[in-house]
């Protein structure tokens, strides 16, 4: 990403943690546990092992269209 974008990002959350983290914790309560959006993981991230994302897609957690 390029740094405007960046800088804007993080005046957003410094603008809106508070309620960010509220909703955060509300959908927690609620037993909302949904994975935020679609997105391609790498394969050497250090989290492979535990990510849901992989059991959702159903495609070893490499997103986008499969192979097969």
């Amino acid at each position: 990403m390029d740094q405007a974008l960046n800088q804007k990002i993080d005046a957003y959350i410094a603008q809106n943690k508070e309620q960010l983290l509220k909703d955060y914790i509300e959908r927690i309560y609620a037993g909302d546990f949904a994975l935020a959006g679609c997105r391609r993981c790498d394969v050497y991230c250090p989290l492979h092992d535990i990510c849901r994302v992989q059991l959702v897609s159903g495609d070893g957690g490499q997103g986008g269209e499969s192979d097969e």
